[in-house]
């Protein structure tokens, strides 16, 4: 999946042109292969945002990392 992901959001960037991309994730691998983009855009933001739910008191804790 994390492969898959950074394929597809590389031809995006590509396609699009886009200067600032997020993506919301609850697996470390998928974020860190999609910061691995910067090497290939070095002119893009990227905000990796890890999503972590706690199923006993259903909240949902967000921390991001910006490159």
């Amino acid at each position: 999946p994390a492969k898959a992901k950074h394929k597809v959001i590389d031809g995006l960037i590509r396609k699009h042109g886009y200067t600032k991309v997020h993506l919301y994730d609850d697996a470390s691998e998928n974020l860190t292969r999609f910061l691995q983009l910067k090497k290939d855009h070095p002119d893009v933001e990227f905000h990796a945002h890890h999503v972590q739910h706690d199923p006993e008191t259903d909240t949902v804790k967000i921390t991001t990392r910006k490159v």
